[in-house]
């Protein structure tokens, strides 16, 4: 039930855990596909905090204040646990130099995207991966796809790796446009880019939600089905669906409800394990017919009992 990442397209989004402030998130990273060194990368989704480029005002990506800090195990990779982090690779970067506009390269396990790789054209510094940030945004629209929302939905300005001139680094605006700013300033965002083994494991695509499966000594196993619960001729006020999960992952089971399972495409409402949800608003146009979907994750032998269908 699991497969190389190098499997899934570009735009496509896979989930890892964080662990910010002692709170365990699974957190969505836009798989940017393989780079020319043979890694894969992977791009946060969201935006994940505001922090300066640099301490001082040169804006030189190796070794700055931010480039130090995503590529220390204390410092943002410290929100992955062990296996996610023995899963990332170093992979070569491609940086200009903020006084000659040459280009140099380094080798980071973590790093922000360039202007170029962002899809603003300019100089060398990497592909542009401007077309998979459309397909995981859903958009044809360029400037659409660069904007980034930080884990609150909020728009906001994101870090670029490119150097402006010696003391201002480039950044995408909160409306998708290029602007550059001081490397001092501490209220643009962060947006981290991961390099990964090509043959690291991710989940099955037939599920809704692709994880990551960093430790390929584990057995990571998922079980998951989708069954009809029944008809009715009227709609209940109320109803909710109770399933017995053996040995899930914590966050598990994932259940989707649906009251027209006849319909050629169902109206599915993520509900959690024993909750009543109401009807009011749900409309059946092949007969009211009561339809489930259930996952769950596992690192021994998952095991799902027959889901029980309650109407109000």
């Amino acid at each position: 039930m699991s497969r190389p990442i190098t499997a899934m397209s570009p735009g496509q989004l896979v989930h890892l855990y964080e662990t910010v402030s002692d709170k365990l998130n699974t957190v969505p990273y836009v798989y940017l596909g393989v780079d020319a060194s043979g890694k894969v990368r992977i791009l946060r989704l969201n935006a994940s905090t505001q922090r300066a480029m640099n301490s001082s005002n040169v804006a030189h990506y190796d070794g700055c204040t931010a480039d130090v800090w995503l590529e220390s195990d204390t410092g943002f990779l410290a929100r992955f646990d062990e296996a996610t982090r023995n899963a990332l690779v170093s992979t070569s970067i491609k940086c200009m130099d903020e006084n000659t506009q040459d280009i140099f390269e380094i080798t980071r396990r973590c790093f922000l995207l360039s202007y170029t790789e962002y899809g603003f054209g300019g100089s060398n510094e990497g592909a542009s991966v401007l077309e998979a940030l459309k397909i995981a945004k859903n958009t044809t629209n360029s400037t659409t796809a660069k904007i980034a929302t930080n884990d609150s939905g909020i728009a906001v300005s994101a870090w670029l790796r490119s150097p402006y001139s010696a003391t201002q680094f480039r950044y995408c605006r909160n409306n998708g446009g290029a602007g550059n700013y001081n490397a001092t300033g501490s209220n643009v965002w962060l947006r981290p880019a991961l390099a990964l083994s090509p043959d690291t494991l991710v989940s099955d695509e037939s599920q809704e939600t692709i994880y990551l499966l960093p430790n390929p000594e584990k057995a990571y196993r998922e079980a998951g089905i989708t069954m009809l619960l029944g008809t009715r001729q009227e709609m209940p006020k109320k109803l909710k669906v109770d399933v017995a999960c053996q040995n899930a992952m914590e966050g598990y089971p994932e259940i989707s409800v649906c009251v027209n399972f006849n319909d050629p495409e169902p109206n599915w409402i993520r509900v959690e394990n024993g909750e009543v949800i109401s009807t009011k608003e749900l409309t059946a146009e092949n007969g009211i017919a009561f339809g489930v979907k259930i996952y769950a994750r596992s690192e021994s032998k998952v095991k799902i009992s027959e889901p029980i269908l309650t109407c109000g």
